[in-house]
C-alpha cells in the first residue's frame, strides 16, 4: 500500500510558482498521457471487478472490490483533471471544473491520510 506520508499534501488554495507555465503543446502532451492513463485505470477497474466475481474467499472478494474502487476514484480524478485542461472549455467552464478537481483531489488526499 503507498505510504501517504511519501506523499505530502499540495496546498490547493495557493498558487504556485509554475501556475499556468505551461505551452500548449506542453498540455496537449499532458492531455495525452492523461487519456492513455485514464484509459488503462478503467481497463484495470474492470479487470479487477471480474476477479471478485470469481468463487473466493470472502475476504478476496471485499480486497478486490476495494482495490477496483480506489482504482475508478483514480480514474475519476484523471477524467477531472481532463475537463480543466480542455482547451475548449469556457473560463466558467474551467472554474467549475477546476473547483470540482480541487474537491476530488481534496477527498483522495483525505482518503489516503485515513488509510495511514
Amino acid at each position: 500500500m503507498t505510504d501517504p506520508s511519501n506523499h505530502p499534501a499540495v496546498n490547493l488554495g495557493v498558487a504556485s510558482v509554475t501556475d499556468d507555465l505551461a505551452s500548449a503543446e506542453e498540455i496537449a502532451e499532458l492531455r495525452g498521457e492523461q487519456m492513455v492513463w485514464q484509459t488503462l485505470l478503467h481497463q484495470a477497474s474492470s479487470q479487477l471487478a471480474n476477479l471478485a466475481g470469481y468463487p473466493h474467499s470472502r475476504l478476496c472478494r471485499a480486497a478486490l472490490d476495494v482495490a477496483a474502487e480506489h482504482v475508478r476514484s483514480a480514474e475519476k480524478v484523471l477524467r477531472a483533471l481532463d475537463d480543466v485542461l480542455d482547451p475548449k472549455q469556457s473560463d466558467a467552464g474551467r472554474q467549475l471544473s477546476t473547483r470540482y478537481l480541487r474537491q476530488r483531489v481534496e477527498r483522495e488526499q483525505d482518503v489516503l491520510r485515513q488509510a495511514g
